[in-house]
């Protein structure tokens, strides 16, 4: 039972493929996407009136921050590529790629959102100087899961998380 009181703040932590991402920019995560569409229908004996919305493209639901703590192993869960185990040398794909993956965002809040499998697209963001530093802009699409589930949750605090 949810006995908060339905304030959803704060970044605590995102997980994707089950990996702690790192520090995300202070702005935080942004929801975002595309708004659903529909089609009215109106009908001469209502007076042209809209009697019944047909939804036609049912929308998309997104995430966007910018990670800011650039680890090696966050480059390679969020661009593909390889780490080299001798050096810790981060090298990118040839090409970009689109991961896929769950996500998890913990919101000190105490609430959990859990997205069974997202798209992450990425690329380099912010500037190199002393007043910012090198980011990742990472846009998270939320999918709908191979068998058919829903395709996000939010669990209240102290919910019980299904396992991973």
């Amino acid at each position: 039972m949810d006995t908060s009181d339905g304030f959803i703040y704060g970044l605590d932590q995102i997980q994707f493929k089950g990996q702690i991402l790192g520090y995300i920019s202070e702005e935080g995560l942004t929801p975002g996407g595309d708004a659903p569409s529909t089609t009215k229908i109106r009908a001469a004996q209502a007076g042209n009136a809209v009697v019944k919305n047909l939804l036609t493209t049912p929308g998309s639901k997104t995430f966007t921050g910018n990670l800011i703590q650039l680890n090696t192993s966050a480059l390679k869960n969020i661009f593909g590529g390889e780490v080299d185990e001798d050096t810790g040398v981060y090298t990118a794909p040839p090409r970009d790629v689109v991961q896929e993956g769950s996500m998890q965002i913990n919101c000190s809040s105490g609430h959990v959102i859990i997205a069974p499998k997202v798209s992450l697209t990425a690329n380099l963001a912010n500037a190199i100087n002393l007043s910012q530093t090198l980011a990742v802009a990472c846009t998270f699409e939320i999918m709908v899961p191979d068998n058919g589930s829903s395709p996000w949750q939010v669990y209240p605090p102290g919910a019980e998380l299904p396992e991973a």
